[in-house]
């Protein structure tokens, strides 16, 4: 069974520190992995302003990219007042298995119902790292 996954913007960093790159490829090529992604995440990248950073992580999120979901598409409810982790949550909630992400708050908020782990515990689960 394919694990789909939704990383937030602070994972593709954890994945770079990592060089995680070409394993989760390889996982992805075998059909144990598919990365879903927003628009989200891109505008979140292209507000990074050292270019170099901006663009390494461009690189990785099209490089990784399976399947991408607008949120007005996945989300019932008004998106015009919900923050980005908000609606990241929900439609990682809706349309993954899990939501990878460094950020603590985020994946300890319930009330958004995505099942999250941080990177870390990812790498470990789909055998990164042993």
């Amino acid at each position: 069974m394919v694990l789909r996954v939704m990383f937030d913007t602070n994972a593709y960093d954890a994945i770079l520190a990592a060089g995680d790159l070409p394993l989760l490829q390889k996982k992805i090529a075998a059909g144990e992995l598919s990365i879903v992604t927003t628009p989200i995440q891109e505008d979140e990248i292209r507000q990074i302003r050292n270019r170099t950073r901006q663009r390494a992580l461009l690189d990785l999120h099209r490089a990784l990219s399976a399947e991408t979901i607008e949120p007005s598409n996945a989300i019932e409810d008004d998106i015009t007042y919900m923050s980005r982790d908000e609606m990241l949550a929900r439609i990682a909630a809706k349309s993954c298995d899990l939501l990878v992400t460094n950020d603590k708050a985020l994946r300890n908020d319930a009330r958004l119902g995505a099942r999250a782990i941080d990177y870390a515990g990812f790498a470990q689960r789909i055998g990164l790292r042993g």
